[in-house]
């Protein structure tokens, strides 16, 4: 039976680690900075095809 807590502990500490994932939230970050230049030629090119709805 003492081998039985013993193996619960570590279990429990290994979960721990995978919540909280701090390389996760850190990751977006830069991402988030290379789509903004992206955002704004997106619209660029919307603007055109939206030309081409009212034609048909």
């Amino acid at each position: 039976m003492g081998k039985q807590p013993i193996n619960l502990q570590p279990i429990n500490l290994q979960p721990a680690n995978l919540q909280p994932a701090n390389p996760q939230p850190a990751n977006p970050q830069p991402v988030n900075l290379g789509l903004w230049p992206r955002d704004r030629v997106q619209p660029v090119n919307l603007q055109p095809l939206n030309l081409l709805t009212p034609n048909l």
